[in-house]
């Protein structure tokens, strides 16, 4: 029995709102945060204007973070209204 066989079976048996609803529930929360998280891309540069390999970009309050390449450029995902906190040696 194939995979579209049993799902057409199931359909078959139960109503779709039975199911179609609780699992549209369950996920619309996942998708709304999903669509909360923005890409910041950017170069980290001193004040010569010459960039910076090797700086920290992480989010305020959050685990995890970037580090700039070579070039000082990065890119991270981050929530909508994060603030970036950029740090050097």
């Amino acid at each position: 029995m194939t995979i579209a066989t049993t799902m057409r079976s199931f359909l078959s048996k139960k109503k779709a709102g039975t199911w179609l609803i609780p699992l549209l529930m369950l996920l619309s929360p996942t998708a709304l945060v999903a669509q909360n998280r923005i890409t910041v891309r950017g170069r980290v540069s001193n004040e010569k204007n010459a960039p910076v390999p090797g700086a920290t970009v992480v989010a305020k309050d959050l685990k995890g973070g970037v580090t700039t390449d070579s070039s000082g450029n990065f890119s991270i995902s981050v929530p909508a209204k994060a603030t970036l906190i950029i740090s050097s040696v």
